[in-house]
């Protein structure tokens, strides 16, 4: 927690033209800011695309993310977000992840584990989420000798969460 702390000096002048001090010491404490995830609007275009659905899964998975931007997808927590979202099977589910997997939002670690784009959403400290932003697109110039242009373009980093977790630590 932060302390503001405030110092007062009063000086009064008694009625035989004494000099006395007062000095009163305040400290308040500031609360920390609660748990949040960061919504990054400006990178927010990639969602509109989607059909209303797939922002329904996004954002009942958001609950269920750590601080490493990582979900979890037990049996448990897929049989939540199904029932909320009316999902008559497990492939409606798996259906609508894929198209957000595709639409570069969340990055399969291992079955059942995904990670949150972290250039779109992030949980935690900025010094641990500017670390996974910066690993987590990795961008390649590629040079043809034959026809002398340059092409630039990004891709997913493909390090698992082992290597990119290691990189905020």
């Amino acid at each position: 927690m932060s302390k503001i702390i405030r110092n007062e000096i009063e000086t009064i002048i008694d009625e035989h033209g004494n000099f006395k001090e007062q000095r009163r010491s305040q400290t308040i404490q500031l609360p920390t800011e609660p748990p949040y995830i960061k919504l990054y609007l400006e990178n927010i275009v990639m969602l509109k695309h989607l059909p209303k659905v797939s922002s329904s899964v996004l954002h009942e998975l958001i609950q269920f993310v750590d601080y490493d931007s990582e979900i979890n997808l037990n049996p448990n927590v897929r049989r939540k977000i199904k029932e909320r979202l009316g999902f008559k099977n497990n492939r409606s589910l798996s259906n609508e992840i894929t198209k957000l997997l595709k639409a570069g939002i969340l990055k399969r670690i291992v079955y059942g584990s995904y990670m949150l784009n972290p250039n779109l959403f992030a949980k935690g400290y900025w010094s641990n989420i500017k670390s996974m932003r910066d690993k987590y697109l990795m961008l390649k110039i590629e040079f043809s000798p034959e026809t002398g242009k340059s092409t630039l373009s990004s891709e997913i980093n493909n390090k698992s969460m082992t290597d990119l977790k290691s990189l905020v630590l």
